[in-house]
């Protein structure tokens, strides 16, 4: 298993925040995990796309299992398949 945030670009696709192509990390600090990332206002993950002050990133920690990533789902078009 592995935990993520994930959260969607500009193009509505679903992006794993937390890692290493972001330049991003996970650290563990005692019996805590951190996830490490940034985002940029008017960037990529800025919902909102306007660099106004505020960056607006909605989006979900997730504990998922290695050998689904990658894969597609079978739900609707759009829908979350968690």
């Amino acid at each position: 298993m592995t935990i993520s945030y994930w959260l969607q670009d500009g193009t509505g696709t679903w992006v794993n925040l937390a890692s290493s192509p972001h330049d991003s990390k996970m650290v563990n600090e005692g019996e805590r995990l951190r996830l490490d990332f940034s985002t940029q206002d008017g960037g990529a993950f800025d919902a909102d796309g306007k660099a106004d002050g505020v960056i607006t990133a909605p989006g979900a920690a997730a504990n998922r299992s290695l050998s689904l990533m990658g894969l597609a789902s079978d739900g609707a078009h759009g829908g979350f398949w968690f």
